[in-house]
């Protein structure tokens, strides 16, 4: 279990090539064995991404605030843990990830939040 969530770290650490949220999604989804195959929760809704402890959305780093609320909305209904990956178009959306991770803090959401860049 701990060398997925290592591989998942160093996977996010790479340049995403994808222009788009489901390009971005589908690049970091072809990790062998890191991912589960995607189900239906009890209300219809699909994580974007779901591992063994994560239910994950994807988002551009501006949609911060829709991210933080998708990805609790998934974490409770599927029993895991919250993550968000914010993908990064240039260094000013640094910004909207410092955003996520204080209000996570502030009101001590269970809440990962991980960054790639495009391009």
């Amino acid at each position: 279990m701990r060398s997925a969530l290592i591989a998942f770290t160093l996977l996010l650490c790479l340049p995403a090539t994808a222009q788009d949220e489901l390009a971005v999604t589908r690049a970091i989804a072809t990790a062998p064995g890191l991912w589960e195959p995607e189900e239906a929760l009890v209300d219809g809704s699909r994580p974007d991404l779901m591992s063994a402890t994560h239910a994950i959305e994807v988002d551009y780093a501006h949609k911060w605030a829709e991210a933080i609320g998708q990805a609790l909305h998934y974490a409770r209904l599927s029993g895991k843990r919250a993550g968000v990956i914010l993908i990064i178009r240039k260094p000013a959306d640094y910004r909207h990830v410092q955003k996520v991770r204080d209000n996570a803090e502030h009101y001590g959401l269970p809440l990962d939040v991980w960054t790639v860049r495009e391009g």
